[in-house]
């Protein structure tokens, strides 16, 4: 992997951990402007940690291969817990 393309993968999991911490941030001080039942805000808060989790691991270089069974496990179900909570927002 060349150093570009070790900088282009950091900045791009850098984005998504910011992302993520920002909707934890926003699910967990005004979580009645993000979704209106309480088992919903759970699932969007798990979500978001798990994404940032997954994105963390990416970026930091802590699992080195970005289709490694646990990361690729950690983006699916943080994907799948954001959508099935959605239909509350």
């Amino acid at each position: 992997m060349s150093a570009s393309d070790v900088q282009l993968r950091f900045a791009a999991e850098f984005a998504l951990f910011l992302v993520a911490l920002a909707g934890l941030g926003f699910s967990l001080l005004r979580p009645d402007l993000l979704v209106s039942r309480a088992v919903a805000r759970a699932g969007a808060a798990a979500g978001f940690v798990t994404m940032a989790v997954a994105a963390f691991c990416s970026g930091a270089l802590v699992v080195e291969d970005p289709s490694a069974g646990p990361l690729v496990a950690l983006r699916i179900l943080s994907i799948v817990l954001l959508v099935l909570t959605s239909r509350w927002w």
